[in-house]
């Protein structure tokens, strides 16, 4: 019926007059709220994709309307090494393929969209920003896991520490014993593998992490560490592993000799440290 109005009323206009009315009463339309509105941004961002400046200070901005422990309370996506139960019947290269599984069920958004506030006014200020809760809290987790990558040393070796726990999970791979038939000492030397799957998967995730997302939260690294949890603003890898393979050192038992409980020990004749074997011989002799 407007349109027939419109029309009505332009047929006793000259042509020259009517294309101006047009545009006009267009005009009107758009102002009085009859054009479309913007649509919502509901496309969910990946770890991987590349993050803007833009990006960064569109999280800002909305996380300034959060309570302080908002997103505080959602830790990183990591787990501490497995312990597995000395009963466990399942073979160690499967325990350890569940492992890894689950380490990589956990790299997800979701957890940052079940802590945003459940209110209309938070709704409201999403749909301002014409973006939705599902592309607001995937972007908390690519800035999350970005800031998680930048908290990495420039002196830790990552490509090294990669390599090392690509070679220590291939050999859980290969192992098809039955974790509850193994000895106290050989669950304990499998457990002490276990622990570089968990390192293995944090190198695989955080390097398809773009190295200029990790520039890009520099700038706001302070504001970004008070909003997260803790853990994305530490070192993901545990740096004691390498410590723990350099150190340890398997022994037996000589002939004749009558067990471990009877070896006499003091501090004062150990040498703690990496020297080699002859320095460290050197230094035993002066002290004798």
């Amino acid at each position: 019926m407007r349109d027939r109005v419109i029309v009505s009323v332009m047929a006793n206009y000259p042509a020259k007059t009517c294309s101006v009315y047009g545009l006009l009463v267009g005009l009107v339309l758009i102002l009085t709220g009859c054009g479309k509105p913007q649509p919502i941004n509901s496309k969910t961002f990946s770890p991987e994709d590349q993050l803007s400046s833009a990006d960064v200070k569109l999280f800002l901005d909305i996380v300034k309307q959060l309570p302080p422990s908002a997103l505080r309370n959602v830790p990183a996506p990591y787990q501490p090494p497995p312990k597995w139960d000395a009963e466990r019947t399942l073979p160690v290269n499967e325990l350890a393929g569940n492992e890894l599984h689950q380490l990589n069920a956990r790299w997800k958004y979701e957890p940052f969209l079940t802590a945003l506030p459940d209110s209309k006014e938070f709704d409201r200020m999403l749909k301002r920003r014409h973006i939705s809760a599902e592309r607001f809290a995937s972007l908390a987790f690519a800035i999350g896991a970005a800031l998680s990558k930048s908290s990495i040393s420039p002196e830790f070796n990552t490509e090294a520490h990669h390599k090392k726990a690509a070679v220590i999970l291939n050999d859980i791979k290969q192992d098809a014993r039955p974790f509850h038939t193994l000895s106290p000492d050989m669950a304990h030397e499998v457990q002490r593998k276990a622990a570089w799957i968990g390192e293995f998967q944090r190198c695989e995730r955080l390097s398809a992490i773009p190295q200029l997302n990790a520039r890009a939260v520099q700038g706001s690294r302070k504001t970004l560490a008070e909003t997260f949890h803790p853990s994305f603003s530490q070192s993901p890898f545990n740096s004691q592993l390498d410590r723990n393979l350099d150190v340890a050192m398997p022994f037996e038992d000589l002939p004749g000799n009558e067990g471990l409980e009877l070896i006499e020990w003091s501090p004062n004749n150990a040498i703690i440290g990496r020297d080699d074997l002859e320095s460290a011989s050197s230094r035993m002799s002066r002290r004798n």
